[in-house]
This record gives C-alpha cells, sequence and structure tokens, in this order.
C-alpha cells in the first residue's frame, strides 16, 4: 500500500486551474460511439418464447436492432413503461443503459479497468453522482461533443480513498489536489474532498463521507441534477419530473459557476427556487421536507452491469470493439483472486436510511400549496 499524499492545497489547486486553462480542447474533439450492441442474449429470449410473440406488432416487437434504435429516441419515462411491459421489454431497455453509462464513463475510465472500477464501486459502498449519470437519464438529449461530461464524482465513505487513489493513478490520474477549504455545501456531511485530473480537461472528484453513509453528501448537492446518482446495483433520480422538463434547482447553497455555465450550455433551465414556476414546485419545494425512508417520489431502477458495451474511440484514440463485462451475476459484482464478492445493495440501504432534506428554506411560489407567503408551516413528505 502505497502512502497517502497530501498535496498542498493552494499550490496544487493554482496548478490544476492552470491545467485547465492551459489545455484548450480541439475545435473538432470526437465524439464516443457506442459500439454495436451484443444482441444475442435478447435474440435467445425471443426464440425461446417466441410462441408468446405473434402478428405483425410482434415481429416489429423481436427486431432487437430496430427496438434500440427506436429506444434511443425515447424519453426516460418512456423507457420505464417499455421496462414493465415484458421480460424482453426490460432487457431491451437495460441494454441501452448500459451502452449510455459506458459511452459517457468510457470518456474518463478507459475499457481496461471497467471491471475494476465497478467492483472497487461495490465493495467500497461508493457511489457516482453528478454530471454522468444527469447524461444517463436524460436519453432524449442529443448531447454534442463540447457538452458531454469531462468530470467524473464519486462519494466514498469515510476512510476509504486510498483505494480510490490506488485505483486511479493506475489509469494514468497522477495529478491530484486536495479541496481546502470544503466547498460550503459540504461542511458538515464531508470531511475531505480529492480532485484528480489529466490531459483534455478530466477531471475526478472525490468526496469522503463524515460517516459511512454517503447519503447526506448527494442530498446536499447544489443543484437538483447532482442528486442523479449510479451504484454497482442500482440507479437513482431523487428529482425525475425536474430530470424529465431538463430543469434544476438550486439547493441551500447556490452552485458555482462552472455548474451553472455546464448547464446552460446542455440546455438545462437553472433557477435559484421554483419561485417563478408557473406551477406548482412539486417535490423540488423548498418548503417540503422529504424523507429517504422508503424513497418516496425517487426513481430507481435495478441493472445489470454484465455486458457493459464501451465506445470504440476514446478521446480520439481507437481502441479495441468489443464489450466490458463484470463477471457473475444475482449476489456477485466480480471475483478478486478467485473470491466472489457480494453486490451492495445501494436500495436496501437508502430505501431504510432515516434522513431528510429539502432545497430551501421559504416557498414564495404563489401557485405552490406549501408556500410561505400562506404561512403554513414546513411539510415532511
Amino acid at each position: 500500500m502505497s502512502s497517502l499524499r497530501h498535496p498542498h492545497p493552494s499550490r496544487d489547486g493554482y496548478l490544476h486551474r492552470m491545467a485547465l486553462i492551459g489545455r484548450s480542447l480541439p475545435d473538432r474533439t470526437p465524439l464516443p460511439k457506442i459500439s454495436p450492441p451484443d444482441f444475442t442474449s435478447l435474440q435467445c429470449l425471443v426464440q425461446s418464447r417466441g410462441s408468446c410473440f405473434r402478428g405483425a406488432g410482434a415481429k416489429v416487437y423481436n427486431l432487437n436492432q430496430f427496438m434500440y434504435s427506436v429506444l434511443e429516441l425515447c424519453s426516460w419515462s418512456d423507457l420505464m413503461t417499455m421496462s414493465h411491459a415484458s421480460r424482453l421489454g426490460r432487457e431491451q431497455v437495460l441494454l441501452l443503459i448500459r451502452s449510455r453509462i459506458a459511452r459517457f464513463l468510457g470518456r474518463i475510465v478507459p475499457q481496461y479497468a471497467f471491471t475494476d472500477f465497478f467492483t472497487t464501486l461495490a465493495v467500497s459502498k461508493a457511489a457516482i453522482y453528478g454530471s454522468i449519470p444527469w447524461a444517463v437519464f436524460t436519453v432524449d438529449v442529443d448531447l454534442g461533443a463540447r457538452v458531454i461530461p469531462r468530470d467524473l464524482n464519486i462519494v466514498i465513505p469515510n476512510g476509504l480513498f486510498q483505494i480510490w487513489l490506488e485505483f486511479f493513478n493506475s489509469i494514468g490520474f497522477k495529478n491530484i489536489c486536495t479541496l481546502d477549504p470544503l466547498p460550503l455545501h459540504l461542511h458538515g456531511v464531508a470531511t475531505m474532498g480529492y480532485r484528480m485530473w489529466k490531459n483534455n480537461r478530466l477531471t475526478i472528484t472525490i468526496t469522503e463521507s463524515c460517516t459511512s453513509k454517503i447519503l447526506p453528501v448527494i442530498l446536499s448537492s447544489p443543484v437538483t441534477t447532482h442528486m442523479n446518482v449510479i451504484t454497482s446495483s442500482h440507479l437513482f433520480c431523487f428529482y425525475p419530473g425536474l430530470t424529465a422538463q431538463r430543469r434544476a434547482v438550486a439547493g441551500f447553497m447556490e452552485a458555482l459557476t462552472s455548474i451553472s455555465s455546464d448547464l446552460f450550455k446542455r440546455s438545462v433551465l437553472y433557477s435559484l427556487s421554483p419561485r417563478y414556476f408557473s406551477a406548482q414546485c412539486g417535490l423540488a419545494c423548498p418548503g417540503l421536507w422529504r424523507r429517504t425512508r422508503g424513497l418516496p417520489g425517487v426513481g430507481v431502477i435495478k441493472w445489470d452491469k454484465s455486458s457493459l458495451d464501451l465506445p470504440p474511440v476514446h478521446d480520439g484514440v481507437a481502441i479495441r470493439n468489443g464489450t466490458a463485462s463484470i463477471k457473475g451475476s444475482g449476489s456477485t459484482a466480480g471475483t478478486t483472486d478467485g473470491k466472489a464478492l457480494m453486490i451492495w445493495d445501494a436500495y436496501s440501504e437508502f430505501a431504510n436510511s432515516r434522513f431528510k432534506w429539502r432545497t430551501g428554506v421559504f416557498c414564495l411560489n404563489p401557485r405552490c400549496p406549501f408556500n410561505s407567503l400562506n404561512k403554513r408551516k414546513p411539510v415532511v413528505l
């Protein structure tokens, strides 16, 4: 185990800013392309249940390549409807989700490291949150080369930074600085923040929670788009309505200029509060306390990490076609030295937790029944 390096925050912070300014992007940064998905398992499912699919509509439904192209144009709500239609529909949707995760994550984590990455994610009970999960959920948005996420945000339990430092060092992220002082929205929920980077503005931010729980860090995010989460077992969207509408609302602490700028470039309507919404605030109401127990109002989908399709182009460098797979299913997330690793059931932990949060203090939206104009007490959902 290599010793943990604590860089000088002011000096390395300056170096990081200079790295971002000095390494300007080329005019035509190549987009990562999704490699052709492997439809073998879907075709086997169609053949095994051939007697159940009859008629002209069924023939179209069974054309996996065609349905994949159709699903790429669907909204997230349409995908969820499709996933509940049948087992085949669910498998087709999961194939698209895996491809999108691989597309956006593949810009930062190379193909050969996918197995180790998701195994580490499961073992450390960590999660990806922020721009990459948001990009996965916004399936009906065509993100151009300059707005595809280049930042990976990971939240980890207390005391587990060392294994992530070694992993990211192994894939080329050698530059590191500490976030000192911590951003205001992390005060009281995080003990340390680290930023790692390399060429082409690829940035990794690791936030270490004060405790063994990571939810408080996620729910303290400065903007609702950061409350989209990918774990080794489930995907979570804490504000599905706002995400579907391509809207974002600031939390207790206003988002940094860089965050609001990225939202603007991605055509996301960013509001400091729901005050001027043309309808009720909904789940984003500042006067509404939300509870994590049972995850009411949270979009959740269980996903299969096997057969992750990676793009054949990674930052302009061609990589081998094929898929990266995490061996094992059901109760295992992979193997290390021949020993099976148990999957962390993130849904069970999140749903059984007892946290509450909201996006502000006062609601000034006259259309909202929970607004502070009526002098009502905050409501707990």
